[in-house]
């Protein structure tokens, strides 16, 4: 069996795969261009990466395009590119993803095994790429790309790319049986981008790349695609992988009311903002099948989200927690403990914040919370610009550190390099003297 193309999610350290519906996104775009593709997850279909590679072999691409999704497992990523390198595929190799769209300039002069990079949204630009190689034209030509050319690193012009997601044909869900088999839910994307401007967020950094910050399908649109994946697939559950699924209220609404209206029996999970949650619009969420959020509050120190762009409270996080425990509704915090500036200060309020939240939720309802997590400057991102121009950035963009001020604080991360913990147990490292240790054991 022979495939013009081959899209790889490669396998990830302690990840056991996931449905890339990014790159089911990209499948259906070739398939409407007449180009024959093959989605892979070697992980999530239980395949070893030496069957993968030889599968890949056998079925002689003329392109293979390779997900980098974490920039933590930049790797990961490489090492199944190297693998298939050594196994005699001389293919052009094309990779994509949000790290790759802001470091292709240290990916490109690291990694000679990689011929392109995509810019910014796959769909289009990946497709132009895929014919070009294909029919033999100059493929550096293509708009929305990177590469190397006789040793220098060249990006094309990044265009717009995709206006009107309700016009974008459906993922292709090559890998959704997979998914359901393994995760027991189907992945689905209403929007893309956030308003929101989170100094370490690279979202919006990486939508804003072809002109748009934010675009959401119809409510129409999503609800079509539900009812496919519900009749056609048997989903009973599902994950919005937005990053804010409540950049509209007002779309948000509706979809719950298409929902219940088509009586479509479907639970679901989101992600938000927490001064987006509202009382009466999450029972209307509930009642037409929400059953887990994602609520990313980030800190319990105002001082700290005010650093770190949140634009929200300590009371908004507080009033979210409150609604979505009083309609008893599975919570996850997401939740960042230090970053370079945090104070002994801030980590009390924190600690204290946490503590009324375990209060509030129902047992079982509240999933364990990290205390160890440390802001990460990823690529693309205001956090990232402001350690390289503050001198703080140490590393490199495939390996990055950088010191917290304030020694104390540098201590207990430390400390929580070696103990991880949840705030959902008793926070054993904390009898390794700090001056907040006897207050915290006490209230618990």
């Amino acid at each position: 069996m022979h495939y013009d193309v081959v899209l790889v999610n490669p396998p990830l350290r302690g990840i056991t795969g996931y449905e890339h519906i990014g790159l089911e996104y990209i499948a259906s775009f070739l398939r409407k261009n007449g180009i024959s593709v093959k989605v892979i997850d070697p992980r999530l279909q239980k395949i070893s990466p030496a069957k993968a590679v030889s599968d890949i072999l056998d079925w002689n691409p003329k392109i293979v395009g390779v997900s980098i999704p974490f920039q933590d497992y930049v790797f990961d990523s490489i090492r199944f590119i190297t693998q298939m390198r050594k196994f005699g595929i001389k293919c052009h190799i094309s990779v994509g993803g949000i790290f790759p769209s802001f470091a292709y300039r240290e990916l490109l002069e690291t990694f000679p095994q990689i011929n392109s990079v995509v810019l910014g949204e796959g769909e289009k630009t990946f497709t132009q790429l895929a014919q070009n190689v294909l029919q033999q034209r100059d493929w550096h030509q293509t708009p929305c790309i990177a590469y190397s050319s006789d040793g220098e690193t060249k990006s094309n012009e990044i265009k717009p790319t995709l206006t009107d997601l309700d016009l974008v044909p459906f993922p292709s869900r090559d890998l959704l049986p997979f998914a359901l088999k393994t995760l027991g839910y189907a992945a689905i994307v209403s929007s893309r981008g956030c308003f929101g401007r989170c100094n370490f967020c690279s979202v919006v950094p990486f939508f804003s790349l072809s002109g748009n910050k934010l675009k959401m399908r119809s409510a129409e649109n999503v609800v079509e695609e539900i009812t496919y994946l519900v009749k056609e697939h048997g989903v009973q559950f599902l994950a919005f992988n937005d990053a804010n699924f409540l950049c509209s209220r007002e779309r948000a609404e509706e979809i719950a009311r298409l929902l219940i209206r088509k009586n479509l029996k479907i639970r679901y999970s989101i992600e938000c903002r927490a001064d987006s949650v509202e009382r009466g619009l999450f029972k209307l969420l509930k009642e037409s099948g929400l059953r887990k959020v994602f609520l990313g509050v980030e800190s319990g120190s105002q001082s700290m989200l005010d650093r770190l762009k949140k634009d929200t409270t300590v009371e908004d996080n507080l009033r979210a927690v409150d609604i979505l425990s009083e309609l008893n509704i599975y919570t996850r915090l997401g939740f960042i403990m230090f970053d370079d500036r945090t104070s002994i200060e801030e980590v009390e309020e924190s600690l204290a914040f946490l503590r009324k939240v375990k209060r509030k939720m129902p047992k079982g309802k509240l999933k364990g919370v990290s205390i160890t997590a440390r802001l990460l400057p990823l690529a693309g991102t205001e956090f990232e610009q402001y350690l390289k121009v503050s001198k703080k950035y140490l590393g490199s963009t495939f390996n990055y550190d950088y010191k917290i001020d304030d020694p104390m604080v540098r201590f207990l991360y430390r400390v929580n390099r070696f103990f991880y913990v949840s705030s959902t147990g008793f926070l054993s490292f904390l009898h390794l003297a700090n001056r907040w240790e006897n207050r915290w054991l006490k209230e618990n």
